[in-house]
Parts: C-alpha cells; sequence; structure tokens
C-alpha cells in the first residue's frame, strides 16, 4: 500500500499523539500539481481576503500622502479622533468604520493609492459646481456622484499623478545654480 501510495504521489504522513499514520487519498489528476511547481493549491485562490480595519485604512490614507485634517473631514470626525484610531486607543463607532471603508474602497483605484494627488485635486469644482470635497464630506456620501465626479476629474488626476511621479523618481531637480555650485574656489589665505 505504501508502495502504491509512493508511485501516485498520494501519500500522507501525519503524527498524532506520537504515532505515524499514513493515509492514502486519491483526487483527481487535474488538481495533481507536480512537486516542483511554486503554486500551492489550487483552492488557495478561492480564500476570501481579510477586510482592512479602520486602522490599516487611515493608516493607508495618511501614509501616502492624505493629511489628517482631510481624513477627518471625510469621516467627519475631529482631528484627535483620527489620531486616536491610529494609535488604536480609541475603537470607531460601526458608522465611522462604515464611512471610512466606503470612501477607502472608492478612492483606491482612481488614485492607485497616491492620495496626494486627491489632496491636490480636494477643492477642484466640476461643471456641475461641485467639488470632490462637497461630495466625500456629505452627511450621506452619495457613493454613484462621486465616482461620477472622480470620472470627470479623470484627466486632472492623470496630470496630477505624472507630476508627483515625476518628484518621487530618481532624477531630482536642484534648485541650485549649477554655475555658482561647480565653480573652482580657491583659497587664498
Amino acid at each position: 500500500m505504501m508502495a502504491q501510495a509512493a508511485r501516485n504521489g498520494s501519500a500522507l504522513v501525519a503524527t498524532v499523539a506520537g504515532v505515524a499514520l499514513i493515509g492514502v487519498f486519491a483526487y483527481p489528476s487535474a488538481l495533481r500539481i507536480p512537486a516542483r511547481t511554486t503554486l500551492a493549491s489550487p483552492w488557495a485562490q478561492r480564500l476570501p481576503s481579510r477586510a482592512l480595519t479602520v486602522h490599516e485604512r487611515v493608516s493607508d490614507f495618511r501614509d501616502n500622502g492624505l493629511p489628517v485634517a482631510t481624513i477627518a473631514e471625510m469621516a467627519r470626525v475631529e482631528r484627535k479622533t483620527v489620531y486616536s484610531w491610529l494609535d488604536r486607543s480609541v475603537t470607531p463607532r460601526q458608522e465611522h468604520e462604515d464611512r471610512v471603508a466606503a470612501l477607502h474602497d472608492l478612492l483606491q483605484a482612481p488614485f492607485s493609492g497616491n492620495y496626494k494627488v486627491l489632496h491636490r485635486v480636494w477643492k477642484s469644482k466640476g461643471s456641475d459646481g461641485l467639488a470632490l470635497r462637497d461630495l466625500l464630506t456629505a452627511d450621506e456620501v452619495n457613493l454613484d456622484a462621486a465616482r461620477s465626479k472622480l470620472t470627470e476629474l479623470a484627466v486632472t488626476i492623470s496630470r496630477y499623478a505624472r507630476l508627483e511621479a515625476s518628484k518621487d523618481g530618481p532624477a531630482k531637480v536642484s534648485r541650485d545654480n549649477p554655475a555658482i555650485s561647480e565653480s573652482l574656489v580657491v583659497d587664498v589665505g
């Protein structure tokens, strides 16, 4: 039995209370994965991902360029409350958790995690006279209207994203005058 299991690669060895258990299991050949492959399991892809906590979402906003004052305005709380969420000294109410989760999910894709760009277009008014700020800080956030505003601002968002990317790139713009900074200095003394 062990030799047959070793041949088809379906032996399971486990120890329970110091006793070795050997079992043979069968699975369809379509699901067999060669030992050299990097795939863990065909079922691993179907596992639901863990939802982010408010602390993780607020940290993501802050760490990627959104000021705490703007986060507080979107969450409709005071800045000190946001700081309390960040240091985990206060647990937010469910209504604030839901609001932060909805806004984080809404804003993640259009800004690709660069919330400096969000801050740049925060007060940009569209053709309807409303700013993104007006929609995201309303008592009840209308997600469809916010998506529409983000679509309307897509060109502006893209332009600012390129500008921010060029700032963070390897080539830094020097504000020095190269004629002065590279000139020969002579010590006369």
